[in-house]
């Protein structure tokens, strides 16, 4: 079931993840492949979409999945607001640049989990699963 705020439900939930990725076709393939593996998603195609989420949405997610690169609000903004008002939320963020490039982009910021683009979903979901279970 999908709510008018986009939220698939699914009653073997994992985690509900939050997608932030502004190309719509990895974005939807990377959601159905998470839905069919027990998350419940939420997708935001934009950095502003992401922050309307997080503020209507924050207590219901357990994870970020935010690509670097974002029109709208930029990803560092998102990265900042989810540390300071939800320290716990795990984020991993997703690029095809390598990680020390991605570093640059969020100087003075820990990011603890990473993925490159192109990526293999038994590792995000791998990854997802380590990080909301810390």
């Amino acid at each position: 079931m999908i709510t008018s705020a986009g939220v698939e439900r699914s009653d073997a939930r994992v985690a509900t993840i939050l997608i932030v990725e502004d190309e719509e076709t990895l974005r939807l393939a990377v959601a159905k492949g998470l839905r069919r593996r027990g998350f419940s998603v939420i997708e935001a195609s934009n950095g502003s979409e992401a922050m309307h989420v997080l503020g209507t949405h924050a207590d219901e997610i357990d994870g970020v999945l935010l690509d670097v690169t974002m029109p709208g609000t930029s990803s560092r903004e998102i990265f900042y607001k989810i540390q300071k008002t939800r320290p716990d939320l795990k984020v991993i963020v997703t690029s095809a640049y390598s990680k020390e490039t991605v570093d640059t982009f969020f100087t003075g910021l820990r990011i603890d989990h990473f993925i490159r683009k192109p990526f293999q979903l038994a590792d995000l979901v791998s990854l997802l699963q380590g990080a909301v279970s810390a």
